[in-house]
């Protein structure tokens, strides 16, 4: 071999060695870079590790402590996993028995769950879907459920998953509220008050009696104003009152106001309003309720006219009374006096016949001028002249003890105690006087006997007079309080006293009655209010 080609060879050599030594220089660099790298490599795959397990453990968290049932089941329904909350509401448990999701839909609601599951595989998922499930305790319960297809890495479904909530006593509820609200626009509508919704014055609902009242339509009210619909004249106090309501200075209020009419006329109402507010306890609606009251005004207006002329009529029944008894006394003086004369002048030339025409000329003018008086009496008790004052009702009746005209074989006894009234002491005199006389005049026996006494009842004082006379027949019970009517052999009787009594009760708004049989006595009760008006 030449040297030439040694040389050469030589040459090569030394560059095969450089290359070399930069070769393994490069792959040194190079293994420190993989060595980092592979160390990066480690790192990060055990972040991830550590990410991923938490992950793991949050969807472990949730899948546990989430408030709505979760159910995992396989495409046939069969459950894989589930958790507490959906133990609590199917009543199975996973961990313990093995079970199938489409045996606890209802029998009713299969066919549309078929549908379901159709669009769960079609589409990958579904919402809103409602069913009927029965669960382990065979209770029928409504479930709301959302669900999705899970996928593996390929795009192959391989199982499916569902939030189920219990919406039984919600659609119980709400049936019970959408029944309830049906049964009140019933009642509202069929009220026969108006009722009218509004806010900030202005009409949002109205019922059919309101719509009615005014002749307007539903649609036609939505949306006026309250004060385009109400009187001029109780605008003001209308508008004051809402002013207060809305500035919660009141909860609501009721007044006397007048609408206007589709038509123009007037028509009168009572309104009451109240006010419904929001959760920040600012007003937000007023409901009112409106009354007709246009023939309780009319009736008002009568009644006031009919009271006119009552007391018109009264009064001049009252002058009328004392006319005719000035009219009837003036001649009754007279015939009276020319009796007097007759007896003074012609006296010893009547016989004893003569005498007993002239003794019954006298008693029938005692008894006219009794009548007279009576009438006199009779006409002027009315509420307007009854003056109120403490009245003892023994002290009364000691009075008229010794007043009135008594016989000796008869005896009047006050029993027990008696009360004191707040009333017109002339009236309750004139009203125990005309049952005790009445009493007295008509005892026949060798030993007569009155007797007044009083039970104290709750409301009431009860008041009795009993006497031992002739006694009432039956058919005259019902006549003895009317005027100018008796009966018996009294010829004094004017037929007014029990008439005078049965008006002074009537004016106390009290009550008198009688028990009576024939020879064997009569007994009067009254009865008064403790309260007397």
């Amino acid at each position: 071999m030449s040297e030439d080609k040694i040389k050469i060879l030589e040459r090569a050599l030394e560059r095969e060695k450089a290359a070399r030594k930069q070769a393994e220089k490069i792959l040194e660099n190079k293994s420190v870079e993989l060595y980092e790298l592979a160390n990066q490599l480690k790192a990060t795959n055990s972040q991830l590790e550590e990410i991923l397990s938490e992950k793991t453990s949050e969807l472990k968290g949730v899948f546990e402590n989430i408030v709505d049932a979760y159910v995992m089941m396989d495409l046939w329904g069969n459950v894989l996993k589930m958790n507490e909350a959906a133990k609590d509401l199917l009543g199975y448990d996973i961990d313990k028995e093995e079970f199938n999701l489409l045996n606890l839909v209802h029998k009713k609601d299969l066919e549309y769950t078929a549908k379901a599951f159709q669009q769960l595989y079609k589409k990958g998922s579904f919402t809103d879907y409602q069913a009927r499930v029965i669960t382990k305790e065979k209770e029928v319960k409504l479930v709301h459920v959302n669900s999705s297809i899970i996928y593996n890495k390929y795009g192959k479904a391989i199982a499916a998953q569902g939030i189920v909530r219990d919406i039984t006593r919600e659609t119980q509820d709400r049936e019970i509220f959408e029944r309830q609200k049906r049964q009140l626009d019933i009642i509202v509508e069929n009220s026969p008050l108006g009722i009218v919704l509004t806010s900030n014055g202005t009409i949002i609902k109205s019922n059919k009696t309101f719509q009615r009242f005014l002749g307007y339509s539903g649609n036609e009210l939505k949306g006026k104003k309250v004060k385009e619909l109400t009187f001029h004249l109780d605008s003001e106090e209308t508008r004051n009152n809402m002013n207060s309501v809305d500035a919660g200075k009141v909860e609501g209020f009721a007044i006397k106001k007048r609408y206007l009419r589709k038509d123009n006329s007037v028509f009168d109402a009572k309104t009451t309003v109240s006010v419904l507010k929001n959760s920040r306890g600012t007003v937000e609606y007023q409901v009112a309720m409106i009354e007709d009251i246009t023939q309780q005004i009319a009736n008002e207006k009568q009644k006031e006219q009919l009271l006119l002329n009552l007391e018109r009529s009264n009064e001049e029944l009252k002058n009328y009374a004392h006319i005719v008894s000035h009219d009837l006394k003036s001649p009754l003086r007279s015939i009276e006096a020319l009796i007097s004369w007759l007896k003074e002048d012609y006296g010893e030339a009547f016989d004893n016949k003569g005498l007993e025409y002239v003794q019954m000329l006298e008693d029938k003018i005692e008894n006219m001028d009794h009548l007279i008086d009576g009438i006199l009496k009779y006409s002027s008790i009315n509420a307007e002249d009854m003056h109120k004052e403490n009245v003892d009702v023994h002290e009364i009746l000691e009075d008229i003890i010794d007043t009135i005209y008594i016989p000796e074989h008869v005896e009047v006894k006050i029993v027990g105690e008696m009360p004191q009234l707040r009333a017109d002491r002339t009236r309750m005199y004139q009203l125990f006087q005309n049952i005790i006389s009445n009493g007295v005049n008509y005892i026949e026996s060798k030993k007569g006997l009155v007797e007044v006494a009083c039970e104290n009842e709750k409301n009431h004082w009860l008041f009795s007079i009993r006497d031992n006379g002739v006694g009432i027949p039956k058919e005259y019970h019902n006549k003895v309080f009317k005027i100018f009517q008796s009966f018996g052999s009294y010829n004094k009787s004017s037929g007014i006293g029990l008439s005078i009594v049965k008006k002074i009760i009537d004016v106390y708004q009290g009550r008198i009655w009688l028990e009576s049989e024939e020879n064997k006595g009569t007994t009067f009760f009254i009865k008064l209010k403790k309260e007397m008006v």
